[in-house]
């Protein structure tokens, strides 16, 4: 959940290697938060209208073409819903209903077809997320709710509620496990190394009242708004379960109550609550759209907007902070940039730069400039994706700016694909004025 890819390759300046299809005739309107697209071992795969397309990451051929249109997820945008793609070394995977197809990557041929658990097949349930890692797929059991017209927005067509997360075995297609939850947030699924992470909505009072009173003990050490603010929430708390699950065995690793108060929603654009994983640590906050809303930051409407630091191996609190960023974070190497700061991954300080004029060390920031919607990406070399008017790149390891890559503009979410060497931008602004 980092958007961050592992490619190492990436770095400096970048230029066309090839342009083509898809055109904006095969894709989905940028307004309808559409899936995005997905690269691994030298093959782009982007989901159309009514099909998923394949195509040769180096010189941009395509490859096949599977029919697919009940399959369209949309609603990705501010995480309202996860994905419904995933690849691993020689499958791509997608659900439609309750069901997931396993699609041969060299041909697009349908080769296997995974069913939910027994108990889940029953039609009330469809998959709702999907991954693949180290040989399993991993899915929940959802139920969906169709939404009234009037509710509807960005794609978003359905009020989801998932109880039960499980793991299939792709080699032999069998059931390994199936955990049941209560209120199972399936836009919070993190994978790590060894562990699956989550968050389920329910909680019991006595998990509350503990945690609380935790907080409570860490007033005495504030003074002034701190202490209206802190007080404030403790009033108003939003307080969750964090729950990790061994990957190969279902297992019950541990549950801590996690308070996740002002994480998410908060001010416009605000977005659901995320999880993501990286170094050992899990952080938690808020997919928050970017609408050009520098009013509002420069306001402080965003003040409040939290991140939570927790340890993967047992679930406890490393840090919180109040964080007044903008956009959906993104974890690249050991530091989150929530836009427009930077964070230690570790103990949540905010990182510095050296002024180039003063000298004096300020807060590292990055500001986009133009039309600047859609979230960043990019990979562990250092290279952050982006648009600031035009498409935008920024090598953080130089540190010396944005650069632009005019004539052409991303989409609305994740678009910009950083793998194989290469950064894979497919088609996604259609319908931007």
């Amino acid at each position: 959940n980092t958007a961050i890819s592992s490619d190492q390759r990436i770095n400096g300046d970048l230029g066309v290697l090839w342009y083509g299809d898809p055109g904006p005739g095969e894709v989905v309107n940028r307004h309808e938060g559409a899936v995005g697209p997905l690269s691994v071992n030298g093959k782009l795969f982007v989901q159309g209208e009514t099909t998923i397309l394949a195509y040769d990451a180096y010189n941009g051929r395509h490859l096949w073409t599977q029919e697919n249109p009940k399959a369209l997820r949309t609603g990705v945008f501010q995480n309202q819903n996860p994905g419904n793609l995933a690849a691993g070394e020689d499958s791509l995977f997608h659900f439609i209903g309750d069901k997931c197809l396993q699609v041969d990557m060299a041909t697009g041929e349908t080769v296997a077809t995974h069913s939910l658990p027994p108990g889940k097949d029953d039609g009330r349930y469809q998959w709702g997320y999907v991954a693949v890692k180290d040989g399993l797929l991993f899915g929940t059991a959802t139920m969906r709710h169709e939404l009234a017209s009037q509710l509807r927005r960005r794609g978003r067509l359905t009020d989801d509620a998932t109880d039960g997360i499980f793991a299939i075995d792709i080699a032999t297609g069998k059931h390994l496990w199936s955990y049941a939850g209560k209120s199972i947030s399936h836009h919070t699924i993190a994978m790590g190394p060894n562990a699956v992470y989550f968050i389920d909505s329910s909680i019991t009072s006595e998990q509350r009242a503990d945690l609380l009173q935790q907080d409570r003990s860490k007033l005495a050490n504030l003074t002034g708004e701190e202490q209206v603010l802190a007080e404030k929430r403790l009033k108003e708390a939003d307080v969750r379960l964090a729950v990790a699950l061994d990957a190969k065995s279902g297992k019950k690793l541990w549950e801590h109550a996690v308070d996740v108060t002002d994480c998410s929603d908060i001010g416009i654009g605000g977005g659901k609550l995320t999880l993501m994983y990286a170094n050992d640590t899990l952080v938690l906050c808020g997919a928050n759209a970017n609408g050009h809303y520098w009013k509002q930051f420069v306001a402080g409407e965003f003040a409040r907007r939290r991140l939570v630091a927790l340890s993967a191996a047992d679930g406890y609190k490393l840090w919180a902070k109040d964080a007044n960023y903008r956009h959906r974070p993104i974890i690249i190497g050991s530091k989150i940039l929530a836009e427009p700061w930077m964070f230690d991954l570790t103990s949540g300080e905010q990182i510095t730069r050296q002024h180039p004029i003063t000298g004096a060390e300020t807060p590292w920031s990055v500001m986009r400039t133009g039309h600047h919607c859609g979230m960043l990406t990019g990979c562990d070399s250092g290279m952050i994706l982006f648009r600031s008017g035009a498409t935008g790149f920024m090598d953080l390891n130089a540190d010396d700016g944005i650069r632009h890559f005019a004539g052409h503009r991303l989409g609305c979410w994740i678009n910009a694909i950083a793998a194989n060497g290469l950064v894979m931008i497919p088609e996604a602004s259609a319908g931007c004025e």
